[in-house]
């Protein structure tokens, strides 16, 4: 049964953290320890899709729990790696009942890890990653433990999507920024071309355009050579 004190709590320390802070590796820590507070569970683990659609390890509440997640990821198999898959709930009552898992099983024994549930982190259909939480009895995990994950869960994943979406703005202001630099360096350009030639500034970005593309060199590096390394332009 989950303490639903700490439960509270637990939503709490999410909401604080998405106003104050974007790291996504302390997220993590905070995640397995409010998850193993709630549920009185042993451990627990997260790991997160990288770039070719692989789960990889993040966080383990402590040493056993990052050796087992460590076979997961280097298998590719376990409750984790098929909730992520399925986009579904793995519970698993008794680990030691699953050979499709081997190594998996055998270092569970090895640790004394007897039961485990799989919690998918999805946004809009698309698996981000998955929560792992161990007992080290057999555990029949409730609905009501998979309701509390699945808050959790939800809570994650939105400071996850909240994460991306502040890096994407970040990356879009960085590419505004060096437009509006590249503005800068391509007038300066025109005008010291127009004035040394006695063209329009049409004209002398006609001139740079074409050099750019005579040279296949970019436009704001022409611009750029042009006022800071004495380029000077041919006519066409």
């Amino acid at each position: 049964m989950a303490d639903q004190a700490l439960l509270l709590q637990a939503l709490r320390s999410f909401a604080a953290a998405m106003k104050r802070s974007y790291d996504v590796t302390e997220m993590c820590y905070e995640l397995c320890d409010r998850t193993v507070d709630v549920l009185s569970a042993t451990g627990a683990g997260v790991s997160v899709v990288d770039g070719t659609d692989v789960l990889r390890f993040v966080r383990a509440t402590d040493e056993r729990i990052l050796s087992i997640e460590e076979i997961q990821e280097s298998s590719q198999t376990g409750p984790c790696v098929t909730a992520y898959q399925t986009r579904q709930p793995v519970p698993v009552s008794d680990i030691n009942a699953h050979p499709e898992w081997p190594a998996y099983r055998v270092r569970a024994e090895e640790l004394q890890l007897r039961s485990v549930v799989g919690f998918p982190l999805v946004n809009d259909g698309h698996g981000l990653g998955a929560l792992n939480v161990y007992n080290e009895d057999p555990r029949d995990w409730t609905e009501d433990d998979l309701d509390v994950l699945g808050v959790l869960a939800d809570m994650a994943t939105a400071f996850l999507v909240r994460v991306s979406a502040m890096l994407e703005a970040r990356q879009l202001a960085d590419q505004l920024q060096v437009a509006l630099d590249s503005r800068v360096v391509i007038e300066q350009a025109k005008g010291m071309l127009a004035g040394e030639h006695g063209i329009s500034l049409d004209d002398a970005f006609a001139r740079l355009r074409n050099q750019s593309r005579r040279t296949n060199v970019k436009l704001t590096e022409i611009c750029s050579a042009v006022v800071h390394m004495g380029l000077r332009i041919p006519e066409d």
